[in-house]
């Protein structure tokens, strides 16, 4: 048997909690490799068998998608490259939802069981599922508006989509937005204790401006892992 080499064995464990839960929530600043993360990882499961299998919807909530990303990524396997730009559907097809109204419906009628599905969905990703509600609550200055916009969106969109996933066996990706935490002192993702109410694994990604060094934070129920990787235009190369 051919040992794994350490990038190996970091995939893989990180796709073994992805084999086994139906919700992965990625969040970090912006340019520390989030939609790069979601979509090495996408394409790595969607050809991980032969023949591949599985497709993928991708869902530009306020992040275009990037074909550009996505060829640098798979450049060197033109079976697998073509395999996942087939089986990637991207929705808004015209560019990202330009309000919250819109990305709310969307994401409200994905829900809905009587939608249709393309065949053999294995995931679906929101890039970026924060931006949209983020502003509309800039905007509303009463607490009780404030808390009925966050339940709606919370009780009719995000938590009918989660059971959804879960009983199709359909992983679902949320890719957050972070800010600063006063009351903690951190940089957290944006609204994380209204994410954090949901299991399953959340994954971190942060970069020093110091040292340009990159971290992946993996928790899980109450373990947490962390790898050190850099990000090319190949993707995610983890070191020790």
């Amino acid at each position: 048997m051919t040992k794994m080499t350490f990038q190996e064995s970091v995939i893989n464990s990180i796709e073994n909690l992805f084999e086994e839960n139906t919700l992965i929530s990625i969040s970090g600043k912006a340019g520390t490799g989030k939609s790069t993360l979601s979509l090495f990882l996408v394409g790595k499961f969607l050809t991980a068998t032969h023949p591949y299998e599985g497709s993928c919807i991708w869902v530009q909530a306020s992040d275009l998608f990037s074909k550009k990303r996505l060829h640098s990524l798979f450049s060197e396997n033109g079976k697998q490259l073509m395999y996942i730009t087939q089986n990637i559907f991207v929705t808004p097809g015209h560019g990202p939802f330009t309000s919250y109204s819109l990305q709310l419906e969307s994401l409200k009628e994905l829900s809905e069981e009587d939608y249709f599905l393309p065949p053999d969905i294995k995931f679906i990703v929101v890039d970026n599922i924060s931006h949209h509600l983020r502003y509309k609550l800039s905007r509303v200055a009463s607490p009780e508006n404030r808390s009925s916009i966050i339940n709606t969106y919370y009780d009719t969109v995000l938590t009918p989509l989660i059971f959804r996933c879960s009983r199709e066996g359909i992983t679902l990706i949320l890719i957050h937005e972070v800010s600063f935490d006063v009351n903690s002192n951190q940089t957290r993702p944006f609204f994380a204790k209204l994410y954090e109410r949901l299991q399953g694994v959340h994954i971190t990604l942060l970069k020093s401006f110091v040292s340009n060094q990159r971290v992946l934070k993996v928790r899980f129920n109450d373990s947490q892992y962390t790898f050190k990787f850099n990000l090319n235009e190949k993707g995610f190369k983890f070191t020790k």
